[in-house]
């Protein structure tokens, strides 16, 4: 079935044409407030965002994390109680255990990292039979999102284009895709968990280092890669949040204008691209998704949008969808239990600057050009509808223990 965004384009969604105002209201007044909130991954940006949202709305929120030196999200003001839990990469069971016995105290669990989500995902039923809530996708579709490969076959399968994929089991497979892809191309771990941005993937323009780069990611991203047909283009985010009941609750669209080298946004703008945000939806909808996600394309020369990949979770980006009015978080909490008739997609053009995606850019990256560019670009685009994620909400201690760790101490 095709679908289009007509029936969402940004004309129809003022907030006085939604019901969602009136629902949003209704469960405030219903006391949802009081709710506590339990969100892991301390250590990421977007626990802190999401932690900032929440907070500010007034809910108790704790974050968690599997060790305090990294997890900034310990050091907002915005937080009632910070806990730890062991390392779900190294014990998943004692993960698991450490976070049934927080679910007796939290009304709501926020996942945040797939390290967290994948655990808790398979065991989902198990823990909301403590009485909490785990606000995030379930496991057989976020076990496709994870898997580019998967992830590909069913995109192509609701009618969403992809860069051509082949699947590098064996050295052996690299002459086939140098053939049929031809170069340059993209060679790509097929499951990106807990492996660095930066170490995900290569660009290869001649075939001297092939093999090299795909002994490398082989070795990292386990028994099987993919290689991609490369597409030079400007990179488009469509962002969703979907509740239990699958309704689409809101969705934002964002553009990268700096981006470090793995591939995150430093300085990236509001945007709208209806045939991208349509693409992603089709494919969501095919997945029967619920909670966030992100889907990320690249537009080709003729505008036609190709899918990179689903990131199941929130995004580095979020500052600046909650800056621009679409407060992902807050509706995640609000809405997961109510129908929703018509999705939010009004919001505001603005830019959002992120201070500590720059510095990992600084200590990534190997040339000074780039790096000089970046800030052309970004002293060339700051206006007065500029945001600084660090500075947002004045909650500037997180952002002060990042940039004092990292250039003074060397450990975050």
């Amino acid at each position: 079935m095709t679908m289009s965004l007509n029936e969402y384009s940004v004309e129809n969604l003022a907030l006085k044409e939604l019901g969602i105002r009136k629902l949003l209201k209704r469960a405030r007044s219903e006391a949802m407030r009081t709710l506590k909130v339990f969100i892991t991954d301390a250590r990421s940006r977007m626990c802190l965002t999401v932690a900032r949202s929440l907070g500010k709305a007034g809910y108790y929120v704790a974050v968690g994390d599997h060790e305090t030196r990294r997890s900034l999200s310990f050091y907002s003001k915005f937080i009632r109680q910070s806990l730890l839990y062991p390392n779900p990469l190294i014990s998943e069971g004692a993960f698991l255990k450490a976070v049934k016995r927080i679910a007796r105290h939290f009304d709501v669990i926020i996942p945040i990292l797939e390290k967290s989500m994948v655990p808790l995902a398979k065991n989902k039923e198990f823990l909301e039979g403590e009485g909490t809530r785990l606000l995030m996708p379930d496991a057989g579709p976020l076990e496709v999102a994870m898997d580019k490969y998967r992830l590909y076959i069913v995109a192509n399968s609701a009618g969403v284009p992809c860069p051509k994929t082949l699947l590098i089991e064996d050295l052996r497979d690299l002459r086939r895709a140098v053939k049929e892809i031809g170069l340059p191309l993209v060679l790509k771990v097929r499951r990106e968990m807990s492996i660095p941005p930066e170490k995900r993937f290569a660009i290869i323009k001649a075939p001297d280092n092939l093999y090299l780069q795909a002994k490398r990611l082989l070795r990292i991203g386990g028994d099987s890669i993919l290689a991609q047909e490369f597409i030079k283009g400007e990179k488009v985010g469509c962002f969703y949040l979907f509740n239990r009941h699958g309704d689409l609750v809101a969705y934002f669209c964002h553009h990268r204008l700096v981006e470090t080298p793995g591939g995150i946004s430093a300085f990236c703008e509001s945007y709208f691209h209806a045939e991208a945000l349509s693409n992603g939806l089709k494919l969501l909808k095919k997945l029967k998704w619920k909670g966030v996600a992100m889907a990320e394309f690249v537009i080709k020369e003729d505008g036609k949008p190709m899918l990179l990949e689903v990131n199941p979770r929130f995004w580095g980006s979020l500052p600046l969808a909650i800056a621009a009015g679409v407060d992902f978080p807050r509706l995640l909490v609000e809405t997961w239990d109510v129908k929703v008739n018509r999705p939010l997609g009004h919001y505001e053009h603005i830019r959002c600057l992120i201070l500590m995606a720059l510095l990992d850019m600084l200590a990534i990256s190997r040339s000074l050009k780039d790096v000089l560019s970046a800030f052309k670009v970004i002293l060339e685009n700051l206006s007065a509808n500029t945001r600084i994620f660090e500075l947002m909400e004045s909650d500037v201690a997180p952002f002060m223990i990042r940039a004092f760790g990292k250039t003074i101490l060397g450990w975050l």
